[in-house]
């Protein structure tokens, strides 16, 4: 979905949760007509992989005409960093 500003964000909606709604958790407050907003961190990123991707020889020393980072890959054709991607 699109809000009125043109950004981008996702809604995760579904059937009313099953389960006992105890005070203090999320069931409960869904029972008791409140909204649940819980916060998540999530961080994928793969350490592991950091030493493969130093050996691709990437340049990030260059901006365009907008101010956004060239990433240059040995020598190929300088791309502008992808800020966000929408599904």
């Amino acid at each position: 979905r699109t809000d009125p500003r043109g950004n981008d964000y996702y809604w995760i909606g579904g059937d009313r949760p099953t389960g006992v709604p105890h005070e203090g958790t999320d069931v409960g407050a869904i029972f008791a007509g409140y909204a649940s907003v819980t916060p998540l961190e999530l961080d994928l990123t793969a350490f592991h992989a950091m030493p493969l991707l130093e050996e691709w020889g990437w340049s990030l020393e260059e901006v365009d005409s907008e101010g956004r980072q060239l990433a240059q890959l040995n020598g190929g054709p300088k791309l502008p960093i992808v800020e966000s991607v929408t599904a």
